[in-house]
């Protein structure tokens, strides 16, 4: 994870998740979401606690999600 986000990111208690995927990755992985609201622009959005289990999902999801769009740059050249 980036060490810039983890350090502005440390004392923030919440995560909101307006991302369906990331929200389908935390929740099969046994993640449950504090909150769920519809903002204005009718998107969801999902809360999540920001737990030691969480950082290492979202973690895994950005890595995962990283892999997948550096092999799909390589299929498109």
């Amino acid at each position: 994870m980036n060490k810039l986000y983890t350090e502005l990111n440390k004392d923030v208690k919440n995560f909101y998740c307006y991302s369906i995927n990331l929200y389908r990755f935390l929740k099969n992985n046994g993640l449950r979401y504090e909150t769920k609201m519809v903002v204005a622009n009718n998107k969801t959005c999902w809360v999540f606690k920001r737990t030691p289990v969480f950082e290492m999902l979202y973690q895994q999801f950005a890595e995962n999600k990283k892999a997948f769009f550096e092999a799909q740059e390589v299929t498109n050249e």
